[in-house]
Formats: structure tokens, sequence, C-alpha cells
């Protein structure tokens, strides 16, 4: 199966930067990379990411969240319409750094809007410190996985989850690959019990935190494991790159 990595820029990026980014990406991605490569710019870079999108078809473009509801004026808000319309194949839903301020409530109804709106969620779990440390990763990630069972009905055989333990975000480490491989066979299991219907290979899970060139490979071997989110290490375009060209 082909693996997915997906780079998210968060809050970084000017005009120069985006079209830098994307004249040496295109030039030195090998011909041979079969993995599905997304690009998570902010919102700003996202008409200019997608004129590059549209002229090498190379990548997919996904925006790195949306407003929950599509019908009310919200000053600042960018809606799910106004994605798909851009151009954008896929959205993260509840990543750990906007979950925080936000209830569940709110993060299933911007998975019910992505979805009605014909783009792919990548929708976030994990636990943070103390959670690990008192051994509540487990439970923790099946309360977030209720938001996508609950809306099942609205997937079309294809459920994307990245598992990003928000301990290891930004700061250097990664769980061990066999916690790894248990938590990505976890979360596949609890989704197949939950939702019958569905088969192993209409889900992916994607690992994300501090993941580099030193340790995808590794990573992107691992039993469970369907493709990688890319924080800092995505910034970096040389190291991206060779992330992307990796022989697996």
């Amino acid at each position: 199966m082909n693996k997915i990595i997906a780079a998210n820029w968060k809050m970084h990026g000017n005009n120069n930067f985006v079209s830098d980014y994307f004249e040496f990406f295109t030039k030195n991605l090998k011909n041979k990379c079969n993995n599905e490569i997304i690009i998570f710019p902010s919102y700003l870079h996202l008409d200019k990411a997608n004129i590059f999108k549209k002229k090498y078809n190379s990548f997919k473009l996904g925006a790195q969240s949306c407003h929950f509801n599509n019908k009310i004026a919200q000053t600042s808000s960018i809606s799910a319409d106004m994605l798909s319309d851009i151009g954008c194949d896929y959205v993260l839903v509840g990543h750990s750094e906007w979950r925080n301020n936000n209830d569940e409530k709110t993060i299933s109804h911007i998975l019910q809007n992505v979805l009605e709106n014909n783009m792919v969620p990548i929708y976030c779990v994990g636990e943070n410190l103390s959670e690990k440390e008192n051994s509540k990763t487990e439970s923790v990630i099946e309360t977030q996985l209720k938001n996508i069972i609950d809306n099942s009905d609205l997937f079309n055989n294809k459920i994307v989850i990245a598992y990003e333990p928000v301990w290891a975000i930004g700061s250097g480490l990664t769980p061990e690959i066999s916690v790894i491989s248990f938590i990505h066979s976890y979360i596949k299991s609890k989704l197949l019990q939950k939702l019958p219907s569905l088969q192993e290979k209409d889900i992916m899970v994607l690992y994300g935190g501090s993941v580099n060139l030193k340790n995808t490979k590794e990573i992107l071997k691992t039993n469970n494991v369907d493709g990688v989110l890319i924080g800092g290490a995505s910034i970096n375009i040389e190291e991206f790159t060779n992330i992307c060209n990796e022989k697996l």
C-alpha cells in the first residue's frame, strides 16, 4: 500500500517561501515516488499553492482546519466550501494545537462540514503527557474516535486518522516503535469493531510528532503505519523532499 506523506506548515511561510518551496520540490521529487503527498500551507497561501498543484500534479492540497458552520457570518473564519472551492483535497480536523480550545461537539461539526464538502478529513487523535503518564492513552483515543463513529455514514470508504501524541509534538521525542505500532493497531481495531462494514484497507493511520529525515524510514516501515504527518521538518524543503524520496 502506498503511504501518505503530509506536510503541516502551521504558521510558516510567505510568498517567496511558497514559490521557492514548490519550485525546488517539483524539480527534485523523484518520478518513482508512489506515495501520496499532501501539503497543508497556511490559509493565506492555499491559492498560490494550488497553482503549483494544478501545474505539476505531484501533490494534494490541504487546509489546517475550518469553521464548523458554512451558513453563518463569522468574522475571521474560513468555511469548508471556501476551501473546497480553492482546491483543497484534505482538511486537518482536531489537531491538538487547535483541539485544546474547542469541545468535541464543535470538532464533530467540523468533521461533518469537511465531508459534506467532498474533502477528506485527516482526523487527529493523541494523548498529552499527563494522560500518558497515567496510562490513559487508549481511553483518551477511544473517546476521540467517537466523532468518527458517530459520523461514519458520511465517509466514502476512506478514513484517515493521524495519531499525534501531544507530548511528542515539537519536542524531539517520539514513542518507541513498538508503541507506535500498537497504538495504530488499536485505532484500527476499535474502528473495525464499531464499524463492521469497514475493511482494514479502508482505514489509514498516520503517525505525527517529531517526525524527521532520521526517523521517517523506520516509522514508515513499522507495522500498521500508513504514513506520516510532519510539522517542523516539512518547512525545510530539502529535508521534506528527501523524506518523500525515501525508498521504503
